[in-house]
């Protein structure tokens, strides 16, 4: 007989207490159920397939497990079905079915989803995985990389909690805690979700994506940033393929030459069209001008904006009390292209260049004409190169209301050229400049300086001005060119059917007489005190004084003079609904003061409104901060559940200081507080302003 070394010896008992493992297990079964323990719950049995080198059977607790390790050439492999589990060692629970696996671990789905971790926990009845260390996910569409992951082969959702990257070939996603259907390719994730790709970059605290589609839904405070601009939004969906986007709960659009919002925002960002319901706020900042309404559209390409329903342009100035506000049905704001610009240069240029041409065939023809002083200027007015300015439009439709420190008007359309100060009114328009009342078929009126420099008024023109002693004069032709001082019309030039009726004045307190004319045309001067000055009239003048005994009621007015003085509109009758309350229309709709010193601080929903109007620079200067006292500490990190508080800073972007008024929104965690402590910290870490808000 052949004597059995030791090596032989152990190998003959290991594969006898194999065979003997069923039988354990199921006598360990009996002994269980008759203790009255609970029996583990069946389902398809984890198998050990052939390649472990090394294979000891134990009972630990009354339970029948396997230890397996790998070979040198090969690795341990457990199977359950479709379902394909690799290690380095493990341990098998047979009776629970369950597998520990430790080292290089890789684990196959039947779909060919493979993972690969440090440790493997898995339970083969539930068929459900859990995995730790460093774990990586793959299937065809998505990597994902955490520490924690655990998988439910029967839902096919993978979960990470305390971190984790989820990327496919063009993005990559992370956030604290992420759910990834293997099957639908959806994911949802949880607490600081950042998503990145070549163009996009997007912060949220609760986002879903879908991989197949390409399209980020959210439901909280989400900020996006694209080459074009920044959006930021309570929620809404937004396809990062075709660029795409529905905001909704108050969403603002930010760029480089515009800012829009509203409660509902439809953007395509590759057409740069979009349309904006609710509260709508456009702000043009090349031009410094601000459109509000209820509705309104914009096409970046064509940089044309259409503004709807209690529409007012604001057009602020470097003073204040300059500032235009237009009201109307329908505003429209329309800039000249880059596109179209450079069509008209070229058009100059090849107008140049045939005025060349022509000129050099004359000059061989002999056909050349003029001094030779002509022919220089010719050549200067060749050379220079006339200058084309961007054409910046509003267009107001209906109900037209003016209102400026200086002036107000009327009308029922009006068309404003930004980009040479020029105001165009029709229909029954009328204006009102400190004493004086315009009115005409058409009116325009130039700018200068940001001030009434002319007016000229077309068809049926009528201005009546008061007079120190509230005379009313009186001017009317077939048209007018008024000319200002100061807003103060100095000189009055009629061309055609010219009428006056003046009172004259001694010191401006003493009346006179009243002066009438009637010519072909005049030209009317005042002094500084809106006194008449001088009369220049022209063909066969019919003039009268009539002294001040003799004047009679009839003798003050021309035909159709009318006195309108009681449709004068207001600044808050212009603004309507957006001065009614500054703090419920807008951004700020909904919101709550909570905070009111240096800054003004609303809260709305699970948001804080940093405002302050009329600011400056250095109001925006230094670090803000937000103490926040949870109602359970164990919200925090737990090194800061010490002190009690979580501390957010920030520092004031310089994009939030817009037209004199100084607006920033900060998301806070989403976990309930007791209070918060509010303020702002200057140089030397000073204390500005500091305010605590108790949460009621």
């Amino acid at each position: 007989m052949k004597k059995l070394n030791n090596k032989s010896i152990y190998a003959v008992v290991v594969a006898v207490f194999l065979l003997l493992l069923p039988l354990l297990a199921f006598a360990q079964q009996g002994q269980s159920q008759a203790q009255g323990k609970k029996e583990y719950p069946k389902g398809t049995q984890v198998e050990l397939m052939p390649g472990a080198s090394e294979l000891i059977g134990d009972v630990v607790n009354g339970e029948a497990v396997r230890k397996v390790k790998r070979g040198a050439n090969s690795q341990v492999f457990f199977r359950q079905g479709l379902t394909l589990m690799y290690c380095d060692s493990a341990y098998q629970f047979v009776q629970r079915n369950n597998i520990e696996a430790y080292g290089n671990i890789m684990f196959v789905d039947a779909d060919s989803t493979v993972t690969t971790g440090d440790t493997l926990y898995y339970d083969g009845n539930k068929r459900y995985a859990r995995l730790r260390g460093n774990v990586v996910m793959r299937d065809k569409e998505k990597t994902v990389t955490t520490r924690f992951l655990d998988y439910d082969l029967n839902t096919k959702v993978a979960h990470y909690f305390n971190g984790g990257m989820v990327q496919d070939d063009s993005s990559t996603l992370t956030s604290e805690v992420g759910y990834y259907n293997v099957g639908t390719k959806v994911s949802n994730f949880r607490k600081n979700v950042r998503y990145q790709s070549p163009d996009t970059q997007l912060e949220s605290d609760t986002l879903t994506y879908n991989a197949i589609t390409k399209i980020v839904d959210f439901n909280a405070r989400t900020n996006i940033r694209t080459r074009q601009g920044v959006v930021v939004a309570d929620r809404g969906s937004y396809n990062t393929v075709l660029g795409t986007s529905v905001f909704k709960g108050r969403a603002k659009i930010d760029t480089q030459e515009y800012t829009i919002s509203g409660d509902f925002l439809d953007y395509d960002k590759v057409l740069e069209k979009g349309m904006a319901t609710g509260n709508v706020e456009f702000i043009g900042k090349k031009d410094n001008v601000i459109i509000l309404g209820d509705m309104g559209k914009y096409d970046g390409i064509n940089d044309r904006s259409e503004v709807y329903g209690n529409a007012v342009m604001i057009k602020p100035s470097d003073n204040s009390k300059d500032t235009l506000f237009v009201s109307a049905d329908t505003l429209i704001a329309i800039n000249e292209t880059p596109d179209t610009l450079e069509m008209k240069r070229k058009e100059q240029k090849t107008l140049k260049n045939e005025k060349v041409k022509n000129a050099k065939v004359k000059e061989s023809t002999g056909k050349a004409n003029g001094t030779s002083e002509e022919k220089k200027e010719e050549k200067a007015a060749e050379k220079k190169e006339v200058k084309i300015i961007p054409k910046k439009q509003l267009f107001a439709y209906r109900n037209v209301k003016v209102y400026r420190r200086d002036f107000q008007a009327k009308c029922d359309s009006l068309f404003y050229n930004i980009a040479d100060s020029t105001i165009r009114f029709y229909y029954d328009p009328i204006i009102w400049a400190k004493n004086a009342q315009l009115t005409a078929d058409s009116i325009r009126a130039e700018l200068r300086n940001n001030l009434i420099d002319k007016m000229f008024l077309k068809e049926k023109a009528f201005v009546i001005s008061l007079d120190t002693l509230k005379h009313f004069n009186q001017t009317k032709g077939r048209e007018i060119e008024a000319r200002f001082r100061n807003s103060e019309i100095r000189n009055v030039y009629v061309k055609g059917n010219a009428e006056s009726l003046y009172h004259i004045l001694e010191a401006d307190s003493i009346l006179t007489g009243l002066n009438y004319i009637r010519c072909s045309d005049m030209d009317i001067f005042f002094n500084d005190s809106a006194r008449l000055e001088e009369i220049m009239f022209r063909q066969q003048p019919d003039a009268k004084l009539i002294p001040p005994h003799e004047i009679k009621p009839e003798d003050k007015e021309l035909k159709d003079f009318r006195w309108r003085i009681q449709e004068k509109p207001e600044q808050g009758e212009v603004l309507g609904i957006h001065a009614a309350n500054q703090y419920k229309s807008g951004e700020l709709k909904g919101a709550k003061l909570i905070i009111e010193d240096i800054f003004k601080v609303f809260l709305k929903a699970n948001t804080l409104i940093f405002y302050k109007q009329n600011a400056e620079n250095k109001d925006i200067e230094g670090k803000f901060f937000v103490q926040l006292y949870p109602k359970d500490k164990n919200d925090i990190n737990i090194e800061l559940r010490k002190k009690g508080y979580e501390s957010i800073e920030f520092k004031f972007p310089f994009e939030g200081l817009l037209n004199g008024t100084a607006k920033h929104s900060i998301s806070l965690p989403d976990y309930k507080v007791l209070r918060m402590a509010i303020g702002q910290i200057g140089d030397k870490n000073k204390v500005i302003w500091q305010k605590l808000y108790i949460v009621k």
